[in-house]
Order: C-alpha cells, then sequence, then structure tokens
C-alpha cells in the first residue's frame, strides 16, 4: 500500500542503501542528510488523501501577512542574536510549539532541561525562532530570536547556482527517475539541491560567528531536522549537540530510524539524543551508542498528570484529535460512524495548523452540524481536555500516548500512519478501530 508511511519509509531506506545516498558529496557537503526529511514528507504528503488548502486569496491573510512582517523586522532588530556578547555554557534552541503552564507560555521540550541546567549553575540563552508562536510567551531581551538568520538566509538563498558535474548530474536524473517510479511524483532535485547548499552555506557563516561570539560547551535543539548547518558548525569546533524528542519515534517513520548507518557516522545528527523513556530506545534505530541516548522524562507531561489528577470524568465525553494530511479522512471516518457516537459527547480538537482552514473542508462543516459535537477552541489546555474524557479517537500522534496517561480509553483509527502507533498497541488502554472507511 504505497500511501502507508511504513511503506515509504522502508522504500526511501532501500533506495540510500543501495545507492549509498550518505556518502554522497557536493561541494564537500554531505546532500542526502540533508535533503532526506524534506524528500521523504514531500512523499508521505502526495501519497496522503489532501492536498493543501490555503486562505491565501482573502484580504485577512494579505493583512495579517502585512503586520506579521512588519513584526518581524522589529523583532529580528531588537532581539538580534549577534549582538549579545555575553558568553553561555549552554545554547538552547527552542521548538515554536508554546503551551500555558503556571500562567505563562513556555517551550514544553525545553523549559525544565534549561530549569535543571541553570540549578546547575550553568549560563544559558535561549534562542526563538517562530515568531508566530514565540510572541505568546513572555518578552525577555535575554532571550535572542532568529529572524535575522532566516530573513538573510532567504534573501541570498538564490544568488549563488551551484555548478552540477556530468556524474553528479547522472546521480541527480537517476534520482529523479526512481522517486517518479516509485511514487509518480515529479521532483525537481536540482532545484531543491540548490537551494539547499545555499541555505547551508550562508546558515553555516551566521552559526559559525554566533558560536564565536557565545563560545558554548553544549547546544540543546528540537528536531534537528531543519538544523545542519548548526550541527556541522557545533561538531567541528568540538561543541556538543543534543535533540531532544518532541514525539513519536518510530520505524515507521524515516527521522529518527537509520537501519544501515554506523553508529556516530552521520555529520549533521546531533551527538547524543534525550528520550522521554526506555520504550522510545527500541521503536526505531537512533544512529547513536546506547550511551549517547539519554532518558529524561518527559517533565511537562508529569507535571500535568499531577496538576489535573483529580479531575473528575465527564460522562459519555470522548475526544476526537484531528491532525493535518488526515484532516479530510478523519472527519469522514467519525461521519461513516457517526450512529456509533450518538448517545456521546464529541469534543473535535483540531491541530493547530488546522483552525484557519477548517472552514475549507465540507465534512468538518458537517460534522459541525451534528448536535452532539463541539470544535474546542485553538487555546484550550489540551491536558486538561484529556483529563476531563473518557475516549479519545485518533490516528497517530503523541496526544494520544499522553490521553492514555490520564487514563483514557485510545482508539486508533485504521488511516495512513497508524503503523507507527503499533509498538504501543500492548497497552491496554489502547485499540485499533480496524473497519475501513474510506
Amino acid at each position: 500500500m504505497k500511501n502507508n508511511i511504513g511503506y515509504i519509509t522502508r522504500k526511501i531506506i532501500e533506495l540510500e542503501n543501495t545507492k549509498n545516498l550518505f556518502e554522497w558529496e557536493i561541494s564537500n557537503i554531505f546532500i542526502w542528510e540533508i535533503i532526506r526529511y524534506q524528500i521523504y514528507s514531500a512523499i508521505v504528503f502526495n501519497n496522503g488523501n489532501e492536498k493543501k488548502v490555503n486562505n491565501r486569496n482573502t484580504m485577512d491573510y494579505f493583512i495579517s501577512k502585512f503586520f506579521n512582517n512588519f513584526s518581524k523586522y522589529i523583532n529580528a532588530i531588537v532581539f538580534n542574536p549577534f549582538l549579545d556578547f555575553k558568553e553561555s555554557d549552554i545554547l538552547i534552541f527552542e521548538s515554536s510549539r508554546k503551551l500555558l503552564y503556571n500562567n505563562q507560555y513556555i517551550d514544553p521540550y525545553t523549559n525544565f532541561i534549561r530549569e535543571d541546567l541553570e540549578n546547575r549553575g550553568l549560563k544559558v540563552t535561549r534562542y526563538q525562532s517562530s515568531y508566530a508562536y514565540d510572541r505568546l510567551s513572555k518578552r525577555n531581551f535575554k532571550i535572542k530570536h532568529l529572524d535575522l538568520v532566516f530573513f538573510i538566509s532567504s534573501l541570498f538563498k538564490n544568488l549563488s547556482q551551484q555548478k552540477f558535474s556530468n556524474s553528479e548530474i547522472d546521480k541527480i536524473n537517476d534520482l529523479e527517475s526512481w522517486l517518479y517510479n516509485e511514487f509518480s511524483i515529479s521532483f525537481d532535485l536540482r532545484s531543491i539541491i540548490n537551494t539547499e547548499l545555499s541555505q547551508f552555506r550562508i546558515n553555516s557563516f551566521l552559526y559559525r560567528l554566533l558560536l564565536r561570539i557565545k563560545k558554548p560547551k553544549e547546544i540543546f535543539l528540537v528536531n534537528f531536522c531543519d538544523k545542519s548547518s548548526l550541527i556541522d558548525c557545533a561538531k567541528k569546533n568540538n561543541i556538543n549537540v543534543v535533540d531532544i524528542q518532541h514525539g513519536i519515534i518510530s520505524s515507521e517513520d524515516i527521522i529518527y530510524h537509520y537501519p544501515n548507518v554506523k553508529k556516530g557516522s552521520l555529520r549533521y545528527f546531533p551527538n547524543k539524543f534525550y528520550t522521554w523513556s526506555k520504550i522510545w530506545t527500541k521503536t526505531c534505530k537512533i544512529p547513536l551508542e546506547t550511551k549517547d541516548i539519554i532518558i529524561y522524562s518527559n517533565k511537562f507531561l508529569l507535571k500535568q498528570n499531577i496538576k489535573f489528577k483529580n479531575l473528575k470524568k465527564i460522562d459519555n465525553q470522548i475526544v476526537i484529535l484531528s491532525q493535518p494530511g488526515l484532516t479530510n479522512q478523519i472527519a469522514e471516518c467519525i461521519l461513516k460512524n457517526i450512529s456509533m457516537f450518538s448517545m456521546l459527547n464529541i469534543v473535535y480538537k483540531l491541530h493547530p495548523n488546522e483552525y484557519l482552514q477548517k472552514d475549507k473542508y465540507k465534512s468538518l462543516l458537517e460534522i459541525e452540524k451534528k448536535e452532539n459535537v463541539h470544535f474546542a477552541s485553538k487555546n484550550i489546555d489540551l491536558h486538561e481536555l484529556l483529563a476531563k474524557s473518557v475516549l479519545v479517537i485518533g490516528v497517530y500522534s503523541t496526544a494520544l500516548i499522553e490521553a492514555a496517561s490520564f487514563d483514557c480509553k485510545v482508539v486508533l483509527l485504521d488511516l495512513p500512519g497508524v503503523e507507527m502507533m503499533r509498538p504501543f498497541l500492548n497497552n491496554t488502554n489502547i485499540i485499533m478501530f480496524k473497519t475501513k472507511v474510506t
């Protein structure tokens, strides 16, 4: 089944193994390490159930974009990371996810690690990189922003054109043919590679400058996939880089799964990986030695469990967890089985990225008409919602595992991507809904 995420993962791994892609260099840059996830995610999305929906033809969009861009420019100047000349022991590159905790927005993945480091007397500098979400957190001149890095990178990324050798062109053409034959998707790899090489060089220059100023001993980051140049610069300066788990990791998903790679050999993969529990060390082949995979519990979830442990469950309340790429399929699945839920109160929880697009999906609008369904607000505390609910339905997401920790029964819909949840099916609170509905 070609839209199965596990199938796509296996085929990409087969490709990179047979064609020795991890040793593929262009101008001394190991290009496959950089574009691996980009290619994979494009295939997953294009083999899914829906195309991107956008709202860019509305006046509201253009007005919003204008003010957002203006704010970003101001942000880039005021919180310029290159004007901070104080040395730090630790640099933390936060995720774009911001959740409310003790009346302020925090990054749930790095906040408690930062507190632990500061309690040890270490000097820490924080960097934020997503203005749309980072503006939720309290402004602090000690927290720097990467807007300037992104602006410079975007400005210069198309100014230089890579000159490919004949052998490089042959290899690129060969890969394009393979990808088209296997997935019926046409990739312009020359354009992709040219852009990525250009951005890698620009970002490398900027991050070298930043590391020279800050002189850190260690870097913590969330999601290594878009930080190749930072990781490369750090490693070349003997600075440890630690990646922090921020979601499901699985052998059915390519992001952290490198079954044919010598441990510790990747150039743009972090030196260490913080994972939430021992079970995650067995779900895929992380390309690090065992000693470099460190268990660091999900403290945010543990604190939320304690906070809401005495909340009473609301009888018959269930939660539907939507997610990008499966928005329509999940909604249609619920509609086709709506009679099963007639006596239940349904709270439909969209992913943050889906709220602006909600009205573009007829299936969501149809669900909204049902008397026993209401859509959760974007800013609702998801953990409080889970703590009050008896059942949660979804396909694959960290929130489903979190739901089980709040004593919810979890039902997995048999849709593309559900294979990533297989390691958790031995949990008695998690079951598969086998009925095919598509």
